[in-house]
């Protein structure tokens, strides 16, 4: 017996050192103030989560001494879910009340890694590495002293873990403020009643209600009102997708 547990415990302690915990500082200027995302991944899975506060609130999230999330004012949690086994990305998201489960492969990222410039960030020298992914432009900063393709978001694909990546216009922002490694913190999705859809969908249906809002906006406008409606309204982080193109 002792033999057995003998053999066990460097197995245990192997599992241990291929898992991490990193808390982002978030910054989103399009919508809301400074709030945090919570990353935890191993070598094949990956699960994301970000605690969005609405802009009027003024208040900033922070995970308490107890690892409770603490925020101000009104909340919605948002999840994403990345197994590199079955090449699927799950996002959780709450429109209108109603909580969708939105499915999609691993977005394939193109990155171009200069290794002419190094940051340091949380202790850790970090490689810079650009990308366009749907339609923005990000700056990235990664460490291979931490040996996960992960990363904020849905970034994935570099030679070691994200710290920090922003798009060039500053309007959002990921920080590494703590890392857990290795850690283990445990993250599960608490919504069980879900409609499932594709990525696409989900942005079909967007589409079609923004044009019933705009149908309302427009009827309540003068006859003789000119009014120039953009081909592409979008300011989230994906502007346009790979079928638009």
């Amino acid at each position: 017996m002792k033999f057995i547990l003998l053999l066990l415990m460097p197995l245990l302690g192997f599992s241990q050192q291929n898992k991490i915990t990193v808390e982002y500082d978030f910054y989103d200027n399009s919508r809301y103030n400074e709030t945090i995302a919570v990353l935890n991944c191993d070598n094949e899975k990956a699960i994301f989560k970000t605690f969005l506060e609405k802009l009027n609130t003024g208040n900033k999230a922070r995970i308490t001494s107890s690892n409770e999330i603490t925020i101000g004012g009104d909340r919605i949690d948002i999840y994403r879910l990345t197994n590199k086994k079955n090449n699927t990305l799950i996002s959780y998201d709450i429109r209108k009340k109603t909580i969708y489960e939105i499915v999609e492969e691993i977005p394939k990222m193109n990155w171009k890694i200069d290794y002419t410039e190094t940051k340091k960030i949380a202790n850790y020298n970090c490689n810079k590495a650009t990308v366009n992914f749907r339609g923005r432009d990000y700056k990235a900063w990664y460490s291979i002293k931490l040996p996960f393709s992960f990363g904020p978001w849905k970034f994935n694909g570099l030679p070691g873990l994200i710290l920090e990546i922003k798009d060039v216009t500053n309007t959002f922002k990921w920080r590494a403020s703590k890392i857990k490694y290795p850690g283990v913190k445990k993250i599960e999705v608490p919504y069980k009643k879900v409609k499932r859809v594709s990525l696409r969908k989900l942005i079909k249906i967007e589409e079609e209600n923004s044009k019933i809002m705009r149908a309302k906006l427009m009827s309540l406008l003068p006859k003789d009102a000119i009014v120039t409606i953009p081909k592409n309204d979008r300011n989230d982080l994906e502007l346009v997708y790979e079928w638009e193109k």
